[in-house]
């Protein structure tokens, strides 16, 4: 096994077929990865080549069919409090605050703090993501941006091992999505927390990323390219829209994703 932080070696994974008959589907390939510890990757690619299952699997959701995969020197087996996950939508529990929903994960993981230094844990990341006067609202006195904030703040007070993001702005409204990308990156940027994150959009891919993991269509996805992002952290957003660089791996990515589009057939011909 590799001496990488997050090692995935040889990742396929298989759904029998759906009616019961005809071939199995191979949705995720050979995925090979290696991830140094503190770093942030995305991964991108057109629906359904695999992005989330691969996350799902790295989550303990999903059981791979063939593969290693190894954290921090150990062999993951299904779920476990060494991964916080944020998902698209935050799954709040309706009937708890803000605070509740992330104090059941401290309880969980921080089993051997005395009470109040896990309400003073919970308390600490609901403020670092803006949510201190809201603390003891429910999800539905929320607005989605802050039920994310939620879902953010319950995830990093685990103090995972890895964090794992599904598309955790898909969706949000662009401004509030390009504030969230902001806060996510300030917490993540003091944590420094082996990330990999799920995205279908560029700008944010690239942003967000120390490399952005570019797959090939599905059936039998696998890894097409990984491009290094060379910006310096912290990131300023309008200083690099300013940078000629930015465009240039932005391009990068667009041509791959048009290259890896199914072929269209032609046109009929007007005479």
């Amino acid at each position: 096994m590799s001496a990488s932080y997050l090692s995935i070696q040889g990742l396929i994974k298989t759904y029998p077929p759906a009616t019961g008959k005809g071939k199995p589907v191979v949705v995720v390939d050979g995925f090979d990865l290696e991830v140094e510890e503190g770093e942030f990757v995305t991964l991108i690619g057109h629906s359904g080549c695999g992005k989330s299952t691969v996350l799902m699997i790295l989550a303990g959701l999903s059981d791979a069919t063939e593969g290693q995969i190894a954290l921090a020197g150990n062999e993951l087996r299904g779920p476990g409090l060494d991964r916080g996950i944020v998902f698209q939508s935050p799954c709040l529990l309706p009937w708890m605050t803000a605070f509740e929903n992330v104090m059941l994960s401290v309880d969980q993981s921080k089993t051997d703090w005395p009470k109040a230094k896990r309400r003073d844990h919970a308390e600490k990341y609901l403020s670092l993501v803006g949510l201190s006067d809201a603390l003891h609202k429910k999800p539905a006195e929320l607005s989605q941006g802050m039920r994310q904030r939620v879902g953010i703040a319950r995830a990093f007070a685990l103090t995972p091992k890895l964090l794992l993001l599904d598309e955790p702005f898909g969706m949000l409204d662009s401004l509030t999505r390009i504030e969230l990308q902001q806060v996510l990156l300030e917490l993540w940027t003091q944590e420094r927390m082996t990330a990999v994150m799920v995205t279908h959009d560029i700008d944010e891919a690239i942003f967000m990323a120390d490399r952005v993991v570019m797959m090939t269509n599905g059936p039998r996805a696998k890894i097409g390219d990984i491009l290094t992002v060379p910006f310096e952290r912290p990131r300023v957003r309008h200083e690099l829209l300013e940078n000629t660089e930015f465009y240039a791996l932005r391009e990068h990515l667009v041509g791959f994703l048009e290259d890896m589009h199914h072929p269209q057939p032609a046109s009929p011909v007007s005479v």
